[in-house]
């Protein structure tokens, strides 16, 4: 009787045991602090449980018990252990290395120190995403914790876009053929589409984050604003540019007035104006006429033929220190836009470091 007893405390401590050490390597998997080599340590500690003695097992259970405590206390662990549990069967069950988690989840149902794990965390826009290397195949020591912005990733296409460009310029003085004229114009009608591209997505992304942050305080008109939808009509309700440039920094900050118009913003001015002659000309082209458009002495399928170098490049920067400006006035917790935005260097192009 005795000897059933003391064993079924055995078997007592090493499911504790177990489940403690599958908490521990949750958190920590959680925290991107692995490479392959402590991936592969972790589960074969964890297969050891069950042939530990018992004076071993007492050992291990009380440094794990304390090592345990450390990290949640380091992080701020907040959620049960099946909260961590379920995000790893999630991991493990998707095609890709990497789980994707938006920080604004992790800072409600996980962590409330996950900076200490990943210092750019605070900097980062609640919809900014961090990526779990579960099993630490895609870098080494965890001295790197990915993260993904939607904008980020815009603004990368258009630096792409625009050192293309750059590239194709250059092979067109060089030598000059109807191909490489013909590569520099579609370049460059490209990079006008992905500046605007960006623009939207910082807007929408910023959108998304002054609902998330805001939610009990605004107003009904407010919200239909930023989910450009009218509940009383139950109809999309779209803004344009301009009016989304207005009034989602001022909804942002709780302002009676657009801290940004076209009065003090030159950046906001052009882009602005260059919404109908550019972007609409190229991501929404067709066919005009004189006869079609008597006042109109360059229509817009006459714009989509006569953009320039120097206009892009002129507004390019002005969308990227239109998105700074933008970033100061509504403040830190809507995220640091320096992270992922990056200026043109002395050459004119995007240096590497932009797309790191």
């Amino acid at each position: 009787m005795k000897q059933k007893r003391a064993q079924r405390r055995v078997a007592d401590l090493k499911e504790r045991a177990h489940c403690a050490y599958k908490e521990y390597q949750a958190i920590y998997i959680l925290s991107n602090a692995l490479d392959n080599s402590g991936y592969e340590q972790m589960n074969v500690s964890l297969e050891n449980i069950p042939s530990l003695s018992k004076a071993a097992l007492k050992v291990f259970y009380s440094d794990l018990q304390r090592r345990l405590a450390s990290l949640k206390e380091w992080i701020g662990a907040k959620g049960g252990p099946s909260a961590y549990d379920e995000i790893l069967r999630m991991a493990y069950d998707q095609p890709t290395k990497i789980l994707w988690l938006p920080k604004w989840y992790m800072q409600e149902n996980l962590f409330s120190r996950y900076e200490n794990a990943c210092p750019l965390f605070a900097k980062l826009p609640p919809h900014g995403r961090i990526g779990i290397d579960v099993k630490g195949t895609s870098k080494g020591g965890g001295k790197e914790v990915p993260w993904t912005i939607l904008e980020a990733m815009l603004f990368e296409d258009m630096g792409l876009l625009w050192n293309a460009t750059c590239d194709a310029r250059k092979a067109e003085q060089a030598c000059s053929t109807k191909e490489t004229a013909k590569r520099e114009d579609a370049l460059l009608r490209a990079t006008v589409r992905s500046i605007f591209f960006l623009l939207e997505g910082y807007l929408n992304a910023l959108s998304w984050d002054i609902q998330k942050l805001k939610d009990g305080s605004l107003t009904q008109e407010e919200k239909s604003l930023l989910r450009e939808w009218d509940e009383d009509s139950g109809k999309p309700r779209t803004l344009g540019l301009r009016e989304k440039l207005h009034k989602y920094p001022k909804i942002a900050i709780g302002g009676k007035h657009p801290p940004l118009v076209e009065t003090n913003c030159p950046e906001l001015k052009l882009l602005v104006g260059s919404e109908q002659d550019l972007r609409h000309s190229l991501v929404h082209p067709k066919v005009e006429t004189h006869m079609e458009a008597e006042q109109d002495l360059m229509p817009r399928e006459s714009r989509f033929y006569m953009l320039d170098y120097r206009s892009c490049e002129t507004l390019m920067d002005s969308a990227i220190s239109l998105i700074r400006k933008i970033g100061e006035v509504v403040g830190a917790r809507y995220g640091d836009v320096n992270i992922w935005l990056h200026d043109r260097n002395s050459e004119g192009r995007f240096a590497a470091e932009a797309f790191e």
